[in-house]
C-alpha cells in the first residue's frame, strides 16, 4: 500500500535526507556520550539532537495518520471498489456479491430525484418486496436487490424511471448475465 503525501521530486533527495538525519543523530549521540562521560552537562548533546528527533517523531506521526486515514477509507469503500456505474452524470454504486446484484438505494433515489417520503424504507419495501430492499449491516447502507429494483420501478411511471430502467437493463443486468453464462468453448 503506497503512502499518500507529497510526491518526491527525486529519489536522491530522499536518500540524502535520510543520510543527513542519521549523521546528525549519530553526531548528537556521540556528543551526548562524551558529555556524560566527562561529567559535563548533557544539554549540549540533547540540544543538538532534540530538534532532529522531534522532527522525525512528528514526521512518523504525520505519515502514520495519513496511512491510517487512507486505510480506513479503503476499508469502508473496499467492497465497492470498481463497482461504480454512471447514470445521467450521477454515480451509482453497484455491488456484485456472489449471484446477487446489489444497488445502493440512496444513489438510485438521488438519480431519480425521489422525495423524502418516497425514500422511507417501509414505503419502498411495499413496492420492492420484503427482500427487495435490504440493509448491509457492515456498512449500514440500504441496497436494492436486482429483483427488488425491478419491482420498485414497475410501480413507477416517471420518465426518469423509464430511462433508468433501460439503463439498468442494458448497462448492468445484460452484461452481468453475459458474464455469468458459461462460454460455449468450456462445454
Amino acid at each position: 500500500m503506497p503512502l499518500r503525501g507529497a510526491d518526491d521530486p527525486d529519489a536522491r533527495l530522499l536518500r540524502w535526507g535520510w543520510l543527513a538525519f542519521f549523521v546528525w543523530t549519530a553526531l548528537g549521540g556521540v556528543q551526548l556520550w562524551h558529555s556524560l562521560r566527562a561529567g559535563e552537562e548533557a544539554l549540549v548533546g540533547v540540544a543538538l539532537v532534540a530538534p532532529v528527533w522531534a522532527a522525525w517523531f512528528l514526521w512518523l506521526l504525520w505519515r502514520g495518520a495519513v496511512a491510517l486515514r487512507f486505510a480506513a477509507r479503503q476499508r469502508t469503500l473496499g467492497r465497492w471498489q470498481g463497482s461504480y456505474f454512471e447514470f445521467d452524470g450521477r454515480q451509482i454504486r453497484i455491488l456484485f456479491a456472489d449471484e446477487q446484484v446489489l444497488i445502493a438505494a440512496a444513489d438510485v433515489f438521488d438519480a431519480l430525484g425521489t422525495d423524502a417520503r418516497g425514500r422511507e424504507p417501509e414505503r419502498v419495501r411495499l413496492l420492492a418486496g420484503r427482500d427487495g430492499l435490504i440493509e448491509l449491516e457492515a456498512q449500514r447502507l440500504l441496497v436494492f436487490t436486482a429483483r427488488g429494483l425491478r419491482a420498485w420501478m414497475e410501480r413507477r411511471t416517471d420518465p426518469a424511471v423509464m430511462r433508468f430502467r433501460r439503463w439498468f437493463e442494458s448497462e448492468v443486468a445484460a452484461p452481468r448475465r453475459r458474464h455469468d453464462q458459461p462460454s460455449p468453448a468450456a462445454g
